[in-house]
């Protein structure tokens, strides 16, 4: 009996997990939208000589990256998520999309903003968005102007130059919500129609917010509301004030995102053995940041 009990808490504490914020603040850049379209007139054909939303991505992407206090999120990341979007973007200078693409991919922040061609100069607009709250903070937009297209890697340099000092002014501010992952017995006991395949999970969410939006696997899957099952034995009190999901997961490493507007958002890789079930606690927490003090 002594062992059963060392091996129960084992278990337990193996499901034990909570997010930790690393130490260095997590950036995606976007595409950078163009103000106009920045082709020549050439033999009376209209000719872009450059993919200059590309060139400024890339080398601001560059330029963060050359800092050891920032982790910069890898384009194709992003593009991966694109491809499986219901809507494919018309603008990428959206706080709301920057906030949904950030919130997936647990970014802290995401760049975004314009460049234009006019007869006197070339400008760069930049801005901050903050996935957690879904808008730009005022103070968090850039502007640098030039003369020349040549004067483009230079433009990138001061647009870096001043989203890294603000970046590297805040910090991460990632979630530390806390979650608590529990075994719950065998998948079966609650499929009383054995239609779930043997080699799934299945997972039920409590989350002390109102609306969570709970996915996994960058939003292959999407919980629904917990079933007549999941809400047996459960006080009253706990169902007014907590939100309850649940999905049927693939066995193995899942990871799990949660967010709600006016929380820090939860993200941790969770480790699920076939058949079996599991209840996630998770304790969201309310935005305190300097950003809004």
């Amino acid at each position: 009996m002594k062992q059963i009990l060392l091996l129960a808490l084992a278990v337990i504490c193996t499901f034990f997990s909570l997010t930790e914020s690393a130490a260095e603040p997590r950036v995606l850049v976007l595409p950078f939208d163009p103000i106009m379209d920045s082709t020549y007139n050439i033999l009376g054909e209209q000719v872009p000589i450059l993919n200059y939303q590309s060139a400024l991505q890339t080398m601001i992407n560059t330029n963060l990256g050359k800092r050891e206090e920032i982790r910069v999120i890898e384009r194709a990341r992003y593009e991966e998520l694109i491809k499986v979007r219901p809507v494919k973007p018309s603008l990428w200078n959206d706080p709301e999309l920057a906030a949904e693409l950030g919130n997936v991919l647990g970014a802290d922040f995401v760049v975004i903003g314009n460049y234009g061609e006019f007869p006197a100069e070339i400008r760069v607009d930049a801005r901050i968005a903050i996935p957690a709250t879904g808008d730009v903070p005022p103070g968090y937009s850039f502007t640098a102007n030039g003369h020349l297209w040549d004067d483009l890697p230079t433009l990138a340099d001061r647009i870096s130059a001043q989203i890294i000092e603000k970046i590297l002014a805040e910090g991460n501010i990632r979630p530390v919500s806390k979650g608590i992952l529990m075994p719950e017995g065998d998948l079966a006991d609650f499929d009383l129609a054995g239609t779930t395949p043997a080699n799934r999970a299945r997972l039920t969410v409590w989350v002390d917010a109102p609306a969570p939006h709970v996915i996994a696997d960058n939003g292959a899957i999407q919980f629904e509301r917990c079933q007549r099952i999941d809400l047996m034995n459960v006080s009253p009190d706990k169902m007014k004030h907590e939100a309850c999901r649940y999905a049927i997961l693939p066995s193995g490493q899942v990871e799990v995102s949660i967010t709600h507007r006016g929380y820090l958002p939860y993200r941790e890789v969770l480790s699920l053995a076939e058949g079996k079930a599991y209840r996630l606690e998770v304790k969201m927490k309310v935005i305190e940041t300097q950003l809004y003090r």
